[in-house]
């Protein structure tokens, strides 16, 4: 037909373009589409024209009847009788073969394509009936991309609409095989724009990962998510195929290379500037892609990346997150995050903890720009080996409870406290028998050590001494006017582990264990209790219970060495003192080799009042006969004055007075 359109005169009737149908579709929100069979040749040559398409074959002449493809007039011939043939129909438009009709509602699109089914059933134009699948396949070599655009009909037999083929810049030969794979993707659905707009079709890989890569709950490499912005506009599927059944491998490497090759300055000024915006301002890109190469982890993995050889049992840190790695230069990068190499962890760690935050805030600073794996672990870590922030951190979780045993006897485990004051301005001290829960209890004006003293004579004198009696840190009771009257009488007050008896079967004692067993369990669940870490030889914080001014941390700065564990009880020696606490009272110092170089040691402000923690349920200890005796427990140094009815502690500058009740002051607490 070569000379034949020669010598033909094309008619003067212009295509209609994008446009023209965009101004009529501006209303339209209901879609139809509809196919004509074999497009040209439902049209009729006239007698005249059939000689003009005579062609030579082995056997004998043969002409076309119908017009046929290659005519360099069908396409107007063609459009100018179909738009005169749907000039009846306001909704319906065509290009060549293809006709849209459209609508504002359901009733309204129905009834045009009533109107064009019945039009061409006038004219007897046939329609095609069968549903052609659109596939995309794209491959991508070490050198260049290919791509095939496919449709299949309804029996799967494919055909080959187009294909083509790019050579790779020496910037993205130097991509990683994961991102030359999803840029032939890219690549192929906007080079097959005009084919796929509108579409939903099949975008078929022979790389495995993408599959994973391009799902919409994806975290892909920063590269990566450029380029799958790019493709929000189309609707796909990605499928994985085989290498073997991908045939647009032979495109990706039968390609020209070009002499001079452009660089996508847009593409990588995008990831620079991610880098960028990942270090740290004390920071530099030199430093960290120094300390990169350096860093055999990083090489390795950027190594894989480049080779797409990534094993299980190499890089064993990165290979769970290998889809979200890509590389720029010596630098690697996790979606938009920078990596941090293993030299530079320590760095990055000291200046995210400026300011103290804590393991939630220091680990959202750290996500936001940098990361290495397990970088949580190593923030928690960080956080805990801090010495300040150990100071003002929350109290330790409470450990399990301990209950006492059932005694063999009446009156020989006997507990005592102090009950006040009351609103006369009295106290009661108060005598509970573990045995029989028999209460015994006396009214003091005051409650000094001397006046503790009198009121237990007098009820030892009645009921008898007890083997032992469990008191806590109160003053009256650590003073050592108290400790002499109880070596004189030879009464044991128990301490840690000192509980031991022979006990005896009985139903009552089989009731006291069930019934406490229930109460630990419960007390256990409701205080979220947990066994405390500390040993014998740890070096230990003690906690404040009053806190002179809002400056005041949670624990005490001063380093307490644990001599003795017995349960729940402590015996701690530091800063000039020998005290037994509670094990929730303490908390474990820091290991030095980890405390972080960026957090000095806090000096102490003399112009600040000094506190002195005061434990809860710790237990003096004295011992009968000549077993030894262990000395006696300083008074605290804590005191409290009453201020316009309310009970504070004293400064330092406090002079020693009498109270108005006439007793020292250095007595100490006046509310247990």
């Amino acid at each position: 037909m070569r000379l034949a359109n020669k010598a033909t005169l094309r008619e003067n009737y212009p295509l209609p373009t994008f446009d023209c149908f965009m101004t009529r579709l501006k209303e339209a929100k209901f879609f139809a589409r509809l196919d004509l069979k074999d497009a040209y040749h439902q049209l009729a040559l006239d007698e005249s024209s059939r000689e003009i398409t005579t062609f030579l074959t082995p056997r004998r002449l043969f002409r076309y009847k119908r017009l046929m493809f290659g005519v360099n007039s069908a396409p107007e011939i063609f459009q100018r009788l179909l738009e005169q043939m749907l000039s009846a129909v306001p909704n319906a438009m065509n290009f060549i073969d293809d006709i849209i009709i459209f609508g504002a509602t359901d009733l309204e699109i129905d009834s045009a394509v009533k109107e064009v089914c019945q039009i061409f059933q006038e004219n007897n134009v046939l329609l095609n009936k069968e549903k052609h699948r659109t596939r995309v396949i794209a491959d991508a070599s070490p050198v260049a991309l290919g791509a095939v655009l496919l449709q299949f009909k309804v029996d799967n037999e494919p055909l080959i609409i187009t294909f083509a083929s790019k050579a790779l810049s020496e910037v993205k030969k130097r991509y990683s095989q994961t991102e030359k794979e999803s840029l032939a993707l890219v690549w192929a659905v906007e080079k097959f724009y005009y084919y796929l707009a509108g579409l939903h079709f099949e975008l078929v890989t022979d790389h495995k990962p993408l599959e994973a890569i391009f799902k919409p709950t994806s975290k892909p490499p920063a590269r990566i998510k450029r380029w799958l912005l790019r493709l929000q506009a189309y609707t796909f599927t990605v499928i994985y195929k085989s290498e073997r059944d991908n045939i647009s491998d032979a495109l990706s490497r039968l390609c020209q290379l070009p002499a001079v090759e452009p660089i996508d300055h847009k593409t990588e000024y995008s990831i620079l500037r991610v880098v960028q915006s990942s270090i740290p301002e004390s920071m530099t890109i030199h430093e960290i892609a120094e300390s990169s190469k350096r860093d055999e982890e990083i090489m390795d993995a950027i190594s894989c990346l480049e080779n797409d050889s990534w094993k299980p049992d190499s890089s064993v840190g990165f290979y769970p997150f290998r889809y979200e790695l890509s590389a720029v230069g010596s630098l690697l990068l996790r979606g938009n995050r920078l990596v941090v190499p293993t030299s530079l962890i320590v760095k990055i760690l000291e200046l995210a903890h400026e300011g103290h935050p804590g393991e939630t805030a220091m680990k959202r600073r750290l996500r936001s720009k940098v990361w290495w794996p397990q970088i949580d672990r190593e923030a928690e870590k960080f956080v805990k080996a801090c010495r300040d922030c150990c100071l003002v951190s929350q109290d330790i979780r409470p450990p399990p409870m301990d209950r006492n045993p059932f005694p063999t006897g009446p009156w020989i485990w006997v507990a005592s406290d102090l009950l006040g004051p009351l609103p006369n301005n009295e106290y009661v001290l108060v005598f509970i028998d573990y045995f029989s829960r028999y209460m015994e209890h006396k009214f003091l004006k005051t409650i000094s050590s001397m006046t503790l003293v009198k009121a237990m004579k007098e009820i030892f004198c009645r009921l008898g001494y007890p083997e032992h009696l469990r008191t806590d840190n109160g003053r009256q009771y650590v003073s050592e006017e108290f400790s002499n009257y109880c070596k004189a009488v030879c009464a044991k007050i128990p301490g840690i582990g000192d509980i031991c008896e022979n006990t005896l079967d009985s139903g009552e004692r089989d009731k006291d264990i069930i019934e406490k067993n229930k109460g630990k369990q419960a007390a256990d669940k409701r205080r979220g209790a947990k066994e405390v870490d500390i040993e014998v030889g740890d070096k230990v914080f003690l906690k404040n219970v009053v806190f002179p001014n809002k400056l005041t941390s949670n624990f005490d700065k001063t380093e307490f060495t644990v001599l003795e564990r017995h349960n729940n009880i402590v015996v701690i020696e530091g800063g000039g003192r020998k005290l037994t606490r509670n094990a929730s009272h303490l908390k474990k110092v820091p290991a030095s080799q980890t405390y972080p170089a960026s957090c000095p040691t806090p000096q102490p402000d003399d112009s600040l009042p000094e506190s002195t923690p005061t434990p809860e349920n710790a237990v003096l200890q004295a011992t009968k006969g000549s077993l030894g005796i262990q000395p006696p427990l300083p008074p605290l140094k804590l005191k409290l004055v009453n201020k316009g009815g309310i009970w504070r502690p004293a400064l330092p500058t406090t002079k020693h007075r009498e109270s108005s009740d006439g007793r020292d002051a250095t007595d100490g607490l006046v509310s247990e």
